[in-house]
């Protein structure tokens, strides 16, 4: 009788999109500091031809039975990330302002 490890077949699933490299290393320090494994994978790789590889997207993966953990420890990143395109959008940066005399 041969015992074989089981392999996991389920493949690793995506739990949030870095905006770049930087943000995308803090991420995963912060899982890989609380017991969550996982890996980068670049949105686009073919992009960093004509753009720096700093500015590249990337998924965060992990694995299913790590998943909400993982959401759970960077829920308060993902959110401020979703939040700063809409400040910008919001804010007077740029424009002139009227000379109210």
């Amino acid at each position: 009788m041969s015992f074989k490890k089981k392999r996991n077949s389920d493949p690793p699933v995506q739990i949030a999109i870095a905006p770049d490299e930087m943000v995308a290393s803090i991420w995963k320090s912060v899982l890989e500091e609380n017991g969550v494994p996982c890996f980068l994978k670049s949105i686009n790789l073919a992009e960093s031809i004509y753009v720096s590889p700093l500015t590249l997207r990337y998924q965060i993966m992990v694995m299913p039975e790590n998943a909400a953990k993982a959401q759970e420890l960077l829920a308060p990143f993902v959110e401020s990330q979703e939040d700063e395109p809409a400040e910008l959008e919001n804010s007077d940066f740029g424009q002139e302002k009227e000379n109210p005399s």
